[in-house]
């Protein structure tokens, strides 16, 4: 096994955990700090459209920055938006940190899954390698989240943070990769003209709307019952 396989599943396992610890922590330190659960889905979407944005912008920065780097760069912004909001729940250091999540998260997935499939591994061995190393981070993260915030929520997010930063390092021996040098006389905007594209794209929008109504929940208290 090569060195930039075991740095990629690497990676992805450690920033998975990372991620998991802050997705539950936030909402119930939110809670725990008087937002509402309105205010809490607001946050939590401002993170998803962030995610959106940054990887709108992805396929023309990929021609300029190497992968590498936006995987690199994903952990440092996840360490620090965890690490914001650990330190304070004001509303400008929240919504900073809920802003940098986004753009982390776009980062790593982009970045991970594009080098992935280069090289010299085969493409769907590379993504069978991302997809199980971080479905496996996303379960450990939120049980890591759960037990370290019995004791204390922004406790869990300073180990979001640390396991955040310690991602740097699979990251830093990933191969050097160049960035893509598109053909010439070729247009992005044609992409989206190629038969079955739309049909691709419609079915990861659908995909992943469900999957954001099954993750978008705010644990909420029970009401109380009458006293008999």
């Amino acid at each position: 096994m090569s060195r930039d396989t075991v740095a990629t599943a690497a990676g992805a396992i450690v920033y998975s955990v990372a991620l998991g610890s802050a997705v539950v922590a936030l909402p119930l330190l939110a809670l725990d700090a008087g937002y509402t659960g309105v205010q809490v889905g607001l946050l939590v979407a401002l993170s998803a459209v962030t995610q959106v944005l940054g990887r709108v912008g992805m396929g023309s920065w990929m021609n300029r920055f190497a992968d590498w780097t936006f995987v690199l760069a994903s952990s440092a912004l996840l360490a620090v938006s965890s690490g914001l909001a650990a330190l304070s729940t004001d509303v400008v250091p929240f919504v900073t940190a809920h802003l940098l999540q986004g753009f982390s998260r776009a980062f790593f997935w982009t970045g991970t899954q594009t080098h992935a499939v280069r090289g010299d591994r085969p493409a769907v061995q590379g993504m069978a390698i991302v997809n199980l190393s971080s479905a496996t981070g996303l379960l450990l993260g939120p049980l890591m989240a759960g037990a370290v915030g019995e004791f204390s929520l922004p406790l869990a997010l300073w180990v979001s943070a640390g396991l955040a930063a310690a991602g740097l390092l699979p990251g830093a021996l990933l191969d050097r990769l160049p960035p893509f040098s598109p053909p010439k006389g070729s247009s992005q905007k044609r992409i989206w003209q190629r038969p079955g594209v739309d049909a691709g794209c419609w079915a990861g929008v659908s995909a992943g709307a469900w999957r954001g109504l099954l993750g978008s929940y705010v644990p909420w208290p029970p009401p109380a019952r009458p006293p008999a």
